[in-house]
């Protein structure tokens, strides 16, 4: 009985009535000494599978600065995400912060991502089909990647 019911209000409401609110896990990734990023650039990586977009990102930082208050929003066709900076230590250098951002329930539409880090201007990164995944679907937003690969050289290298 109970199943005939859900199946009736299934086909009675859209789907975008039972969509999940967007919602954020974060973590900060405890690599000390982390050498990847010789240039000490900021490299946001996304990838997106269906409603579910994981975010890395490699913020250059002084050393022991601690991200806090992570936070999102979705607007204009960008997800936003950033973070407030505890206090630079004096005579800190340079280190790299390496975190993961993990948006669950995202809507259905095309999404570029940016990211700030304390008082910086958002870095935004756009995303493409995933080349090396082979849809189970039609839906355009299975499998996302960035559009620019991260681990290649840019041209003004």
């Amino acid at each position: 009985m109970k199943k005939a019911i859900l199946i009736v209000l299934a086909a009675t409401f859209p789907i975008s009535v039972f969509a999940r609110e967007p919602s954020l896990t974060f973590r900060k990734i405890p690599i000390e000494h982390f050498t990847g990023n010789a240039k000490f650039e900021h490299r946001i990586i996304p990838y997106r599978f269906l409603d579910t977009m994981t975010i890395i990102v490699e913020d250059p930082d002084a050393c022991g600065q601690k991200p806090n208050k992570p936070s999102f929003v979705i607007e204009k066709g960008k997800l936003l995400l950033s973070y407030e900076l505890t206090p630079r230590p004096q005579e800190a250098k340079t280190c790299m912060l390496i975190t993961q951002f993990e948006i669950t329930g995202l809507p259905h539409e095309a999404l570029d991502v940016g990211f700030a880090g304390g008082n910086e201007p958002f870095t935004i990164v756009k995303l493409k089909k995933c080349d090396f995944y082979q849809p189970i679907s039609t839906d355009a937003y299975e499998c996302l990647a960035p559009a620019i690969d991260p681990n290649k050289p840019h041209i003004s290298d």
